[in-house]
C-alpha cells in the first residue's frame, strides 16, 4: 500500500466513539476507500502486466524455436547421418583424413567396356617423321600406347527410307509391289519411335520441360512446337495404360506397400472463390512394394484413393500391410499399419532445435534419438545374421530390450509440460504399428524408400510445374510408374519402351491384349529379355 493509505489506516485505528459519525471522519472514511480501490486497481493492472509478459516471454520462445527449426531446415545439412563428434583434446579425433589410406587397395580407373568402342588412331605428320638432330627417317615399331577416354555425341538424323519396287513378270493383277517400309509407332507420324522414347525420358526420368527440350531442339537444327510434343505424349499414353492398370491389380496383392503421398498442380482444375483465383491443388500418390511402383495423380487426399488403388474388392485374399506416415487416412482404410521411426526420430530433434535452452526437454529428446540410434544398429546387425540363428536371437533380445527402455520411458503420470505429453500420447496411440518390425523382419524401419521414390517426380513438379489437364495428369502418373519400375529392377526403360511400344504398335488397336501385356510385367520382362539389364 502506499504511504497515504497507511497513513490513513494508523488515523483509522485511534478514531474515539464519541468521533465516528463526525464530519472529519466520514471525509476520512471516504479518502481511504478512495485509496484503497485505486490500490487494488493498480495491484489488478500490475498482474494484467505479468500475465500478459509471460504469455509474450512465451510466445517469443516458440518463434524463436520454430525460427530456429527454420533455419535449420533451409540451411543446415539435409543428412541425418548421425556422425560422431570430435573431442576435446584434439577436434580431428576419429575424423577419416583425406585422399588414399595406408593400407588400402587402390582404387583403379573403371573403364565401361561393355559401351561400343571406336578407335581412333593418332600417328605423326609426314615431315615430322624424321630425327629433329640429325634429319634420318624414324622406323615404326608396329606398336601403340592405348588409352580411353569417354564421349558423348547429341545429334538428329534425318533418316530416309528408299522402299524397293518390283514389277510383276505374270500376268497377275497389282503388277507393282513395294517393300513394306518402317513400323511407324504413330500413324503417318513425321517423328521415330526412338525421338518419342527420348522426350519421355528426358521428361519423365531427367526431369527436363518440354520448352528445354525444345530449345535444345532448335539449337539441333530441329524447329517443333510445344503442341506436337504435347500431342505425341498424350497418344502414347493409352498404349501403356494396359500396363499401368495391370501393375495396380497386382500391387494389391503385395505384402509390403509402402506409401506416401505429396502435393500436385493440375491447373485444369483453376477455380474462382468470390472471386479469389484457387490454387490448382492435387495430390501426387505413391504406393511401392518388392515388384512395382506406382503413382496416382488424385484431386482427393483422402482414404478412398489407398482404398481404390490398394483394395479390390470382397475377393481379395491378401491385404497388404502399408507402411507410411502418421496422416490419418492411411488409418481409415482398415489395412495393418507399419509406422515410420524416421518421423518419430525427427519430432525429437525438431524439439532440441526449438527448445535449446530447456534442460529438460533438450536432455530427454537427446536421450530418445540415442535410443532410435541405437534400435537401428541393432537391427541392422539383427538382419545380418537372418541365416544364423543363435546370432539373430542374440541380436533379437538385445533389440527388445531397448523397446522395453522406450515403454519405461512412455509413461504420462512422470512428464508434466504439455511438450513431453503430446509427443508420448502420440507415440502411445502409434506404437502397434512402430513395432511391427520385431515380429517380421522383412518390415523395415522407416519410410525412407517411399520419400525417395517420390524425389524424382518432386524435382519434375518444380521444373514444370505440374500438368494443365486432367488427361495430361493420368498421362504422368503413367509414365513415372512405367519408368519407375524398370528403374526398381535396373531393366534399361529405353529398351523396355521401345519393345513395349513397338510391339503395341504392331496391333490394329494399339492397345495390347492382358496376356501381351503380363509378359511384359518386369519379373516376366527379365526371364525374356535378360540382354536388357543395365549393366553397371
Amino acid at each position: 500500500m502506499t504511504g497515504l493509505a497507511n497513513l490513513l489506516l494508523e488515523k483509522a485505528r485511534n478514531i474515539k466513539p464519541s468521533e465516528v459519525f463526525s464530519y472529519e471522519t466520514q471525509n476520512f472514511r471516504i479518502l481511504y476507500e478512495r485509496e484503497y480501490w485505486a490500490h487494488q486497481e493498480t495491484k489488478r493492472e500490475l498482474q494484467k502486466a505479468k500475465d500478459h509478459i509471460e504469455y509474450l516471454e512465451t510466445k517469443i520462445q516458440k518463434l524463436e524455436g520454430d525460427i530456429a527449426y527454420l533455419k535449420k531446415l533451409f540451411f543446415a545439412k539435409k543428412t541425418e547421418v548421425n556422425r560422431k563428434p570430435a573431442t576435446e583434446t584434439s577436434p580431428t579425433a576419429g575424423a577419416k583424413p583425406h585422399g588414399a589410406q595406408t593400407g588400402h587397395p587402390a582404387h583403379h580407373r573403371k573403364i565401361p567396356w561393355h559401351l561400343p568402342t571406336q578407335e581412333v588412331i593418332h600417328d605423326l605428320a609426314q615431315e615430322n617423321c624424321f630425327c629433329p638432330g640429325c634429319g634420318l627417317p624414324l622406323q615404326d615399331l608396329k606398336t601403340e600406347e592405348v588409352s580411353y577416354e569417354v564421349t558423348a555425341e547429341t545429334h538428329y538424323i534425318l533418316l530416309k527410307h528408299c522402299r524397293k519396287k518390283y514389277k510383276k513378270t505374270c500376268q497377275c493383277p497389282q503388277p507393282i509391289i513395294t517393300a513394306p517400309g518402317p513400323v511407324k509407332l504413330l500413324p503417318k507420324g513425321l517423328y521415330s519411335a526412338d525421338f518419342w522414347i527420348q522426350v519421355l525420358l528426358d521428361k519423365y526420368a531427367y526431369s527436363m520441360p518440354l520448352s528445354r527440350q525444345i530449345c535444345r531442339m532448335q539449337s539441333a537444327g530441329v524447329n517443333i512446337s510445344n503442341g506436337v510434343l504435347t500431342d505425341g505424349l498424350s497418344r502414347l499414353s493409352p498404349m501403356l495404360k494396359p500396363l499401368y492398370d495391370l501393375m495396380i491389380n497386382k500391387i494389391a496383392f503385395e505384402k509390403l506397400v509402402h506409401a506416401d503421398e505429396t502435393g500436385w498442380w493440375n491447373w485444369a482444375g483453376q477455380y474462382y472463390l468470390d472471386g479469389v483465383e484457387e490454387k490448382p491443388q492435387q495430390w501426387l500418390w505413391g504406393f511401392f512394394s518388392q515388384l512395382y511402383h506406382i503413382f496416382v495423380i488424385d484431386p482427393s487426399r483422402g482414404a478412398k484413393v489407398v482404398k481404390k488403388t490398394l483394395g479390390q474388392g470382397p475377393k481379395q485374399t491378401i491385404i497388404p500391410t502399408i507402411f507410411c506416415d502418421r496422416y490419418r487416412a492411411y488409418q481409415t482404410c482398415g489395412n495393418t499399419l507399419a509406422f515410420c521411426w524416421a518421423h518419430v526420430r525427427r519430432d525429437f530433434i525438431k524439439l532440441k532445435t526449438k527448445y535449446p535452452n530447456d534442460n529438460l526437454i533438450f536432455t530427454w529428446a537427446n536421450t530418445w534419438i540415442s535410443l532410435i540410434g541405437d534400435m537401428y544398429a541393432l537391427n541392422k546387425l539383427r538382419l545380418a545374421h537372418l541365416r544364423d540363428p543363435p546370432m539373430f536371437e542374440a541380436f533379437q533380445k538385445q533389440l527388445q530390450e531397448v523397446l522395453e527402455k522406450m515403454q519405461n520411458l512412455m509413461n504420462p503420470d512422470v512428464y508434466r509440460t504439455k511438450i513431453q505429453l503430446a509427443q508420448i500420447k502420440s507415440m502411445r496411440h502409434h506404437w502397434a504399428g512402430l513395432t511391427l518390425f520385431i515380429h517380421d523382419p522383412e518390415i523395415p524401419l522407416d519410410n525412407n524408400l517411399a520419400e525417395r521414390a517420390l524425389r524424382t517426380p518432386v524435382v519434375g513438379r518444380k521444373n514444370f510445374y505440374g500438368n494443365h489437364s486432367d488427361r495430361a495428369a493420368e498421362a504422368t502418373a503413367i509414365f513415372y510408374s512405367v519408368i519407375a519400375t524398370c528403374k526398381l529392377h535396373k531393366i534399361d526403360p529405353r529398351k523396355f519402351l521401345k519393345r513395349y511400344l513397338m510391339t503395341s504398335a504392331q496391333t490394329e488397336t494399339r492397345i495390347l491384349t492382358q496376356e501381351e501385356t503380363e509378359s511384359f510385367l518386369p519379373h516376366k520382362y527379365i526371364q525374356l529379355y535378360p540382354e536388357d539389364i543395365i549393366k553397371s
